[in-house]
C-alpha cells in the first residue's frame, strides 16, 4: 500500500494545537499513514514520549516518527517509511 497521508505535528505547540483543533486533528491523525512529530529539538525527550503516547492512543498502528528538520534527526526513517511501502 502507498502512503497517502503524512501528518506533521509541531512538538513545541502540540498541546495548544490539540486543544484548539481536537476534532479535526483527531480525524486527520486517525486517517494518517505516517505521523511525524517535528521540532523535537525544541522540547524535552520526556515531552516527546508523552506526545508519542497521546498519538499512539489516537492511531495505534501507523508509524510515529519524531523528527527535527533543523538537526536532521530521523530524516532517514521518514524517507525509509515512504519508500518501503
Amino acid at each position: 500500500s502507498k502512503i497517502r497521508s503524512v501528518i506533521i505535528v509541531d512538538a513545541a505547540r502540540f498541546h495548544t494545537i490539540l486543544k484548539a483543533l481536537a476534532r479535526p486533528l483527531h480525524a486527520q491523525l486517525k486517517a494518517a499513514d505516517v505521523i511525524l512529530i517535528n521540532k523535537v529539538d525544541k522540547v524535552t525527550p520526556e515531552a516527546v514520549g508523552e506526545m508519542e503516547s497521546i498519538l499512539r492512543g489516537i492511531n495505534s498502528v501507523k508509524p510515529i516518527i519524531p523528527v527535527s528538520a533543523t538537526e536532521g534527526t530521523n530524516i532517514d526513517k521518514v524517507v525509509d517509511s515512504m519508500v518501503s511501502t
